[in-house]
């Protein structure tokens, strides 16, 4: 401190602004001071009671100290730039506090809605958003669990899952169906209706399955023997083959191969909603994969045409789903 205030320094170097102009002049006299001290301690210590009481009545009275009007407001716009700065970092620091009131998520069940001329069976896409919901909120936020999101977790007697493993997010899927008190049956279980909540999961479109009907019925005896040579040393080739074929047959292809790999699982899920719902007339069920589109328009389908609703009726409300 007394090295940067120095009298023996030039006054621009210690201090640039004019405000410290009489605190520079009152150093001299701490100068006298010291070279009377013959450099004894007393001396510096007199010296620095000086400078301190000196600053000390310079900073008290800085609002009212004799400069000019120009030198005055340059101060007082530094001091307020000084004090926004230090609110600003204050805040950066320490930012306000979102926790207490985290806003709801914006994303609902995707492409729900009741089947077209079935009174008590819904369609959907995942519904896992909901474990998410009740990650972030809880259950009892009205505001963030509304509408078709609130129905499926506590009116919904039976959902039938067509995903596969893979597709789940199976911390969601078990938070909100524990919820919800849903018991779940995994296809290699045996199911027996009861009077409670349940969830049924059949995989309808086993990647493995899928794959094989590809290869044996639509490639052509040479992809078939090249893919033979692919399986083992270029898998991502024979994938590749896959895809192109299948995007050549595009979507009616795809409903063939759902039908013809994944019949069995189909026929179990329509006797399990039948027995279901026979037991529990009063309930509602919901049928979703992981888009609501295909697998679920397949069995959706089926219902609707078992039941005697018209072709262009069917196609019409398949066409709904995003």
């Amino acid at each position: 401190f007394l090295q940067f205030w120095h009298p023996t320094i030039p006054r621009t170097t210690r201090a640039s602004s004019d405000c410290f102009g009489h605190a520079a002049d009152k150093m001299k006299l701490g100068s006298m001071i010291i070279s009377t001290g013959n450099g004894s301690c007393s001396g510096w210590f007199t010296t620095f009671l000086l400078l301190t009481t000196t600053l000390t009545q310079q900073c008290a009275a800085w609002p009212s100290c004799p400069l000019s009007s120009s030198s005055s407001s340059s101060c007082q716009q530094q001091r307020r730039f000084n004090t926004a700065l230090r609110n600003e970092r204050r805040n950066s620091y320490y930012p306000a506090d979102t926790t207490t009131a985290a806003m709801p998520t914006t994303k609902t069940i995707a492409n729900f809605r009741q089947a077209l001329g079935i009174r008590n069976i819904y369609r959907c896409a995942s519904p896992d958003i909901l474990g998410e919901k009740i990650l972030v909120h809880g259950t009892d936020d009205r505001y963030a669990i509304a509408g078709h999101d609130r129905f499926v977790l506590e009116e919904v007697g039976l959902v039938i899952d067509l995903r596969s493993p893979s597709e789940r997010n199976e911390m969601h899927s078990q938070l909100w169906m524990n919820k919800a008190n849903m018991k779940v049956f995994d296809i290699n279980e045996v199911y027996q209706p009861g009077s409670g909540r349940c969830a049924v999961r059949i995989d309808v479109l086993s990647p493995p399955r899928f794959m094989e009907y590809i290869e044996q019925e639509w490639f052509t005896p040479s992809e078939r023997a090249h893919a033979m040579w692919y399986k083992v040393v270029d898998g991502s080739r024979l994938h590749e083959l896959r895809i192109e074929r299948l995007n050549e047959k595009g979507l009616a292809g795809l409903n063939e191969a759902i039908l013809e790999t994944g019949k069995e699982e189909i026929f179990r899920a329509l006797a399990i909603m039948t027995l279901h719902l026979e037991r529990n007339p009063g309930q509602n069920a919901v049928i979703h994969c992981v888009q609501g589109k295909d697998r679920t328009g397949m069995l959706i389908m089926l219902l609707q045409s078992i039941l005697g609703v018209s072709d262009v009726d069917i196609i019409a409300d398949y066409f709904r789903s995003n």
